[in-house]
């Protein structure tokens, strides 16, 4: 667990005193801990173990805890690395709950996200430099949440499109098994990123209609920027998706050439083969034959198998067999 207070400047300072935060973050909290946040904050349970649950869905609630204030609970799927997978990189999603109260946001997820620990810990990103009003730093905790969310996406997606470019480069070259595996785990990646940033973007439409966010005009403009955004994750996944399935017809077509190479090739082998030997198993009959009680016999009918089977690949190598 973690906690940090909000500075004059709008940047966090970790404290130790929970009562002083404005944001407290808990990673994979056991039982103990979630039952203290529920009977502090009056908190419906599920508001905090759906956040551990790998198979949530991103969904927006909102309750009224004793005092009449509004909770509200903001779930949302961010992008993490498969550390199981050692060809290539894939990802999968985990929850994070986003718990907004009156006077301060908690967050519970299994794994602290980058974007949380930067944000935390007053780290820029390169995406804030897109801001039409570069203030990321000014606005609410959630939205500077979302805005690294979907930023953090993007940079994933275009992550997956490198991978795809490499192996359209090197299909040839690549093995088999190799270029399976990274086929899979990128439409693996992407079958979790659809889903995610989907969901999330919902979630994004809905809270501009509800007093989730407070209505300054730099909130306000924040928040479409975010909403901008997210539309771009929506559009570059599904041409991801496009792509992906392009290359794994590609790849097909590549693995179905080369077995009829190899088919007709071994066809063509077999044809030279058979030359020899069915040579060989005519002079091979105890009747009369051509050549049978010459002196060079035997060598006659060498030369005359080779100049055969050489005329034979000669034209099969014509036809393309070889």
């Amino acid at each position: 667990m973690k906690f940090f207070k909000k500075l004059a400047d709008n940047s966090f300072q970790s404290v130790y005193d929970p009562k002083e935060a404005d944001w407290l973050h808990y990673q994979l909290p056991d039982e103990v801990v979630i039952q203290e946040l529920v009977n502090e904050y009056s908190l419906p349970e599920d508001f905090i173990t759906s956040g551990l649950d790998r198979y949530e869905i991103p969904r927006y609630e909102v309750i009224e805890n004793k005092s009449g204030h509004k909770i509200h609970l903001l779930l949302l799927l961010t992008p993490i690395r498969n550390q199981t997978v050692e060809v290539g990189k894939e990802y999968i999603t985990e929850p994070v709950s986003i718990i907004i109260f009156p006077d301060k946001v908690l967050t519970v997820s299994p794994h602290t996200p980058k974007l949380i620990d930067d944000i935390a810990n007053n780290r820029p990103h390169k995406s804030d430099k897109n801001l039409l009003h570069g203030q990321a730093k000014d606005n609410h905790l959630v939205l500077r949440i979302l805005w690294r969310l979907m930023n953090d996406y993007i940079e994933k997606i275009a992550e997956i499109n490198i991978q795809i470019e490499q192996l359209e480069s090197n299909i040839h070259d690549t093995t088999k098994n190799e270029m399976f595996d990274q086929l899979i785990s990128i439409h693996k990646s992407l079958v979790y990123f659809h889903t995610a940033i989907n969901k999330n973007h919902d979630k994004i439409l809905q809270i501009k209609s509800i007093d989730l966010i407070e209505t300054e005009t730099l909130n306000k403009e924040f928040l479409h920027d975010i909403e901008v955004v997210s539309s771009q994750a929506l559009v570059l996944v599904d041409e991801s998706d496009e792509m992906i399935s392009h290359l794994s017809e590609v790849f097909s077509n590549v693995i179905s050439n080369n077995m009829n190479y190899i088919m007709k090739f071994l066809t063509a082998l077999t044809v030279v083969l058979t030359i020899p030997q069915l040579i060989g198993s005519i002079w091979g009959m105890n009747v009369g034959l051509p050549l049978e009680r010459h002196p060079f016999g035997f060598s006659i009918l060498i030369i005359a198998t080779v100049l055969i089977t050489i005329l034979t690949i000669k034209w099969l190598k014509n036809k393309d067999f070889f």
